[in-house]
């Protein structure tokens, strides 16, 4: 059952939707009626964004989580985003890319742990050139030779000078779910997610092997005690996904915050590009 059919009724309306790979729900009720979302099963999987109100109604959106793990999640606007925000801007006119790119802070007692942003050098901004990539996708998507074909006259038209990387584009003739089909872009590949870089850059090492080796390295246990109990500001995204959960839980992170202002400017230009960033 959808979640807008569980909850309809007289007084209270829900609608879904999906943005860009988001998925929302609206839900509106009159200014003097007990909206109880915890007697609600099917909002368990959905966080709260933001609610607005008229001279008859409230009206709250909720967005759908992938990934829950065993974190507090809120959407939040904080001193921290617009910092991030600054970051994102500087990658985004030294490379002009116009695709997703997250900047993660880990935070604790209001002083900065750690930080890092996607490295947008990793990504591919041009057609592949080899053979073996065109195999993965075909096997990926179970592709006929003309299908591989059609693809490869579609990127040539419009990958070159688009800003995107080759998973974004490939997203306009492929259902490709977010997250999922990481290995056709490294930049895209779960190490690149801004929230392990930044855990990777802090410890020293490039990939989740050095990284568990670093966790039970006696001589980080400082920072390990830093990381314990911190929270990840993300900016960039509206979740955090499954990989850089568990390398979260690794060190102890309470809370993944995310930018809400972020995720309504999302939503409102399906642009995943900060309000305000020229390109």
């Amino acid at each position: 059952m959808s979640v807008s059919n569980s909850i309809n009724h007289q007084f209270v309306q829900a609608t879904e939707q999906v943005i860009g790979g988001l998925r929302l729900v609206q839900i509106s009720y009159p200014l003097d009626y007990n909206f109880l979302p915890d007697k609600v099963p099917e909002l368990a999987r959905y966080l709260f964004l933001n609610r607005n109100c008229n001279s008859e109604n409230f009206t709250e959106w909720w967005v759908y989580q992938p990934f829950w793990g065993k974190f507090t999640l809120q959407y939040a606007n904080d001193p921290i985003f617009a910092w991030l925000q600054t970051q994102e801007e500087q990658v985004r006119h030294q490379f002009g890319y116009k695709g997703f790119l997250t900047a993660s802070a880990f935070v604790k007692n209001g002083e900065l742990i750690c930080w890092g942003i996607q490295d947008v050098s990793k990504h591919i901004l041009t057609v592949p050139k080899d053979p073996h990539w065109w195999v993965q996708l075909q096997t990926l998507f179970t592709l006929t030779a003309d299908q591989v074909e059609a693809i490869k006259t579609e990127l040539a038209k419009h990958l070159p000078g688009s800003g995107l990387d080759v998973r974004e584009v490939l997203k306009r003739f492929l259902s490709i779910p977010s997250g999922t089909a990481y290995e056709l872009n490294p930049g895209s590949h779960e190490d690149n997610h801004s929230e392990a870089l930044a855990l990777y850059q802090f410890f020293g090492v490039t990939n989740e092997a050095e990284f568990d080796q670093a966790l039970v390295d006696p001589r980080n246990q400082d920072k390990l005690n830093l990381l314990q109990g911190s929270t990840c500001y993300l900016h960039g995204h509206w979740w955090s996904c499954a990989d850089c959960g568990r390398k979260m839980a690794k060190v102890g992170v309470k809370s993944i915050v995310f930018n809400q202002q972020w995720v309504l400017n999302y939503i409102h230009t399906q642009q995943p590009i900060s309000a305000g960033i020229q390109i």
